[in-house]
């Protein structure tokens, strides 16, 4: 509790210090005549569910007020980075909440986005910070497989995400389209296995004729649930919101090779934090990049329905009491988790931004191919 209340009291001064002042959202609308509110805008590609009760507790806490604009479930993070790219002449947002890393690494190669620095940030830990400080890493979440325990026994499952796609294995797989999303950072990570293993992982997996469904990961759990599909690629906050809707399914957080180098273990999609090169509120958002970056905000994350990991300063996470102004209509998770890899997959998304959309231009050709 020492630590909640010593996290709370640099946080009013740190927001003090960048943003000049904090207050509640109350006071926000309370602004002395003539002065408008001071406010920041925040693209948001996260689950809205989530990260609407974490932004209002952005403003409760520091009198800031947000505007969001919120991607869709199926294009993910894709449209709204579009929209900053076209808008990157005159930018209309401050921040970027992403609810996966490879989009942002983009945005931030081609100088969208500009590098954020603050007591907070140079706290994040190393390997959760990159392109030069333009974003920022945390609240991860794995990427697993899914399975209904009633059909499938877990004995007759792929153990490895290698094995998914070459394995001897019968059924159908189900993934959301690759091109947007959690599910497109996950396929070039993968067609980044090195000696040509994954190019070769790409097209076997085109050889099985996935079943590629618009609606993305949820309608994925979703179509394992109604026994549409054997199988499928999905994150686990997804088959955790499915469970909660009393749906018969249990995921496994594979490795990408079982009892290979531990560099290739499970494939983990962190969330992530950028600052919008010449946006309009720069001191607002400098204050909410900070106060995200606090432990809070993954503590808050972890212990909600999403489950996420705290990776940014995952023992201020765990010291921070969840109990201190919980968000309202955050819902709170249960104690479920996928079943563990003993590894975690290091990818280099910088260079993951850099080889761009072409082994999914190549997986789709394939499987169009074999329709």
């Amino acid at each position: 509790m020492r630590r909640s209340v010593a996290v709370a009291a640099a946080l009013a001064a740190l927001w003090s210090a960048v943003a000049g002042g904090c207050g509640d959202g109350e006071r926000a609308q309370d602004a002395p005549a003539g002065l408008p509110p001071r406010g920041v805008v925040v693209y948001v590609s996260a689950d809205e569910a989530v990260a609407r009760p974490i932004l209002a507790a952005f403003e409760r806490d520091t009198g800031i007020r947000v505007s969001a604009r919120y991607d869709t479930e199926a294009s993910k993070a894709t449209a709204l980075a579009a929209m900053l790219k076209a808008e990157r002449n005159a930018p209309r947002a401050d921040c970027v909440w992403s609810g996966e890393m490879l989009t942002t690494a983009d945005l931030a190669a081609q100088g969208v986005l500009a590098p954020h620095r603050g007591l907070r940030a140079d706290r994040v830990a190393d390997g959760c910070r990159g392109g030069s400080g333009r974003w920022y890493a945390f609240a991860a979440r794995p990427r697993v497989l899914v399975y209904r325990p009633s059909a499938t026994a877990p004995s007759s499952l792929p153990r490895s995400w290698a094995d998914v796609a070459h394995g001897t294995w019968s059924g159908t797989i189900a993934m959301a389209d690759p091109r947007f999303g959690t599910t497109r950072g996950h396929m070039i990570a993968m067609s980044m296995l090195p000696d040509g293993r994954g190019e070769a992982w790409i097209d076997a997996l085109a050889g099985r004729a996935p079943i590629v469904l618009a609606g993305g990961n949820a309608a994925v759990v979703d179509a394992v649930w109604r026994g549409e599909a054997t199988i499928g690629m999905t994150d686990e906050d997804d088959v955790r919101a499915a469970r909660a809707q009393g749906a018969d399914v249990e995921c496994i957080a594979l490795p990408i090779v079982e009892g290979g180098d531990p560099a290739e273990g499970a494939v983990v999609t962190p969330a992530t934090l950028g600052l919008v090169a010449g946006g309009p509120n720069p001191a607002e958002a400098t204050a909410f990049m900070e106060w995200m970056l606090a432990p809070q905000v993954e503590a808050w994350l972890a212990a909600s329905r999403s489950g996420n990991t705290p990776i940014a300063d995952p023992e201020g996470a765990r010291a921070f009491d969840v109990s201190v102004a919980w968000p309202e209509g955050l819902a709170r998770g249960d104690e479920y988790r996928c079943a563990p890899a003993t590894s975690v997959a290091i990818v280099d998304w910088d260079r993951a931004a850099r080889i761009g959309d072409a082994p999914l231009a190549r997986f789709m050709s394939r499987v169009r191919q074999g329709q």
